[in-house]
């Protein structure tokens, strides 16, 4: 496994769509982005044995991340599965950190990817009925392939 730092970018990203959600408050975005970067920060440590410093990290919201695909509560299944495999991305480079499983941050990130997955499921039951996306794994769902790996 290799470990990437992630991009502030990728970082303010999944917070804005964390707050878009309303998985988390925006007065809590800044904390999430600094325990994304805390624990990216030792997994990078740890898989190269290195000693990087942490530098801070400023949450800036983004545009728009997940789009309502009426104005209400129905969302564009390619926005909500993007940000799933954003989510798995920022997980993976979390994962060679001591413990990582245990943090807050992962089981925060856990937790908002399988909100994420439900709702995607949702839309695409209530969008696509003949089509069984439930059957397929998380990785072979339509348009996880086409979303990027980070920003």
């Amino acid at each position: 496994m290799s470990v990437q730092m992630i991009s502030t970018a990728s970082m303010n990203t999944l917070v804005t769509a964390m707050v878009e959600m309303n998985f988390i408050h925006a007065i809590e975005a800044q904390a999430v982005v600094d325990m994304i970067n805390v624990v990216n920060v030792a997994s990078w440590n740890k898989r190269y044995d290195h000693n990087e410093r942490i530098e801070p990290v400023t949450y800036k919201a983004t545009d728009r991340v997940i789009h309502s695909a009426d104005g209400g509560d129905i969302y564009s299944v390619q926005d909500l599965i993007s940000t799933v495999k954003l989510c798995d991305y920022v997980s993976y480079q979390l994962d060679e950190a001591p413990n990582s499983e245990q943090t807050l941050i992962v089981k925060t990130l856990n937790a908002f990817n399988e909100y994420l997955l439900d709702l995607y499921l949702t839309e695409m039951d209530n969008t696509y009925p003949e089509y069984d996306a439930r059957s397929l794994s998380k990785y072979s769902l339509p348009g996880y392939d086409a979303a990027p790996w980070g920003l």
